[in-house]
């Protein structure tokens, strides 16, 4: 795990240094091409794509691609394992129909999968200002949720003596 996330955050530095690194013909700095990004057609609009493209050719281009399509489903491996254990565990609470906290064999709640799956294919239905109405209110909802749990670890890290509560304060 601790590699992966090395390995995560090499990537993501070595894309931001590639785009950072190229420019397309006709302009004289980055900031002149991100300005323009919308007067722009093809591959050259998008600056992370570009750059690989141009240093790299096909090659870089097969890269980049696998590169998105590996973080894109490990990204949704994770939330549906993620949000289906929130679904059992509200099943369990008594917050949702008991028969979302059925566990499987091979020890995943597949009618909490299931469940997200059904409303994952549902909503693009609903349109595009909704799912948008719904991205900011989850965005604003997993910002107070995260600043609730950084201030119950402050507690009780500094009521356990785990860890100096200036160094807590500094890392928030």
């Amino acid at each position: 795990m601790p590699l992966a996330i090395v390995l995560g955050m090499l990537d993501y530095c070595m894309l931001n240094t590639i785009a950072a690194t190229a420019i397309p013909d006709g302009f004289s700095t980055n900031a002149k091409y991100i300005a323009n990004l919308d007067k722009l057609n093809g591959i050259e609009k998008f600056p992370v794509l570009y750059s690989v493209t141009q240093k790299f050719g096909t090659y870089g281009s097969f890269l980049i691609w696998t590169a998105i399509f590996c973080a894109l489903s490990s990204s949704m491996i994770g939330f549906y394992r993620a949000l289906a254990n929130i679904v059992k565990s509200l099943s369990d609470a008594k917050l949702l129909p008991q028969r979302y906290n059925a566990i499987s064999k091979d020890g995943t709640p597949r009618k909490a999968i299931f469940l997200i799956m059904a409303l994952s294919v549902v909503i693009p239905f609903i349109g595009k200002n909704v799912t948008g109405w719904l991205t900011d209110a989850t965005s604003i909802s997993a910002t107070i949720a995260y600043a609730y749990m950084s201030y119950c670890c402050i507690l009780v890290s500094s009521k356990k003596n785990i860890i100096s509560t200036k160094f807590l304060l500094l890392s928030v």
